[in-house]
């Protein structure tokens, strides 16, 4: 809802934003956890949606919250999808604080992180910000090829989990995002 109202002040945004909401919300109502998007906000992720259906006892970042890149999902996935130049900038000047055990705080590790995610077109976080959580976040690819925002899906950690299985159904909203993007008159053509 605020995402909504702070969008609506941009009416060629409109589309795009209700578009958002509507397959975040079918999707988590579908697979039974939480949905996010967020965006680049300097060198932090900041929250721009969430929704949590009525089956999940998760409830993790709020809208508007910032969270360090390099442990979540969303910010890995944001990195993954900018320029090189600007890729390469955040994988080699962001602080990799630990915030749990699972962090990835070693630079080359990390950099091996962005570029599978990349390749894979999604990126994980296995409990890396907090200790119970899981997401998988997929980019929302404008027609330069960069992300302008990602979306994610968010649960308590699973190690029996089917990450590929899982990560399709984010896939699927990212992809249908992107093409609204893409089109000609879109947010950010």
């Amino acid at each position: 809802l605020q995402l909504y109202i702070a969008a609506s002040s941009y009416p060629s945004s409109q589309p795009l934003i209700n578009q958002s909401i509507s397959l975040l919300q079918e999707l988590a109502e579908r697979s039974g956890k939480n949905t996010y998007m967020g965006a680049l906000d300097a060198d932090k992720l900041v929250y721009t949606y969430k929704y949590k259906p009525r089956s999940s006892i998760l409830t993790a970042a709020g809208i508007g919250e910032r969270k360090d890149l390099h442990c979540t999902a969303l910010g890995k996935i944001l990195i993954a999808f900018q320029s090189d130049s600007e890729r390469a900038r955040l994988v080699e000047n962001l602080a990799l604080d630990p915030h749990t055990e699972h962090t990835i705080t070693d630079r080359s590790r990390f950099r091996q992180e962005i570029k599978e995610s990349r390749e894979r077109g999604y990126a994980v976080d296995r409990m890396e910000l907090d200790e119970h959580t899981f997401c998988i976040a997929a980019p929302v690819i404008n027609a330069g090829g960069i992300a302008e925002m990602a979306v994610s899906l968010s649960y308590l950690y699973d190690s029996s989990v089917d990450i590929e299985s899982e990560a399709r159904g984010i896939l699927e909203v990212a992809g249908q995002l992107s093409s609204q993007l893409q089109l000609p008159g879109g947010m950010y053509v």
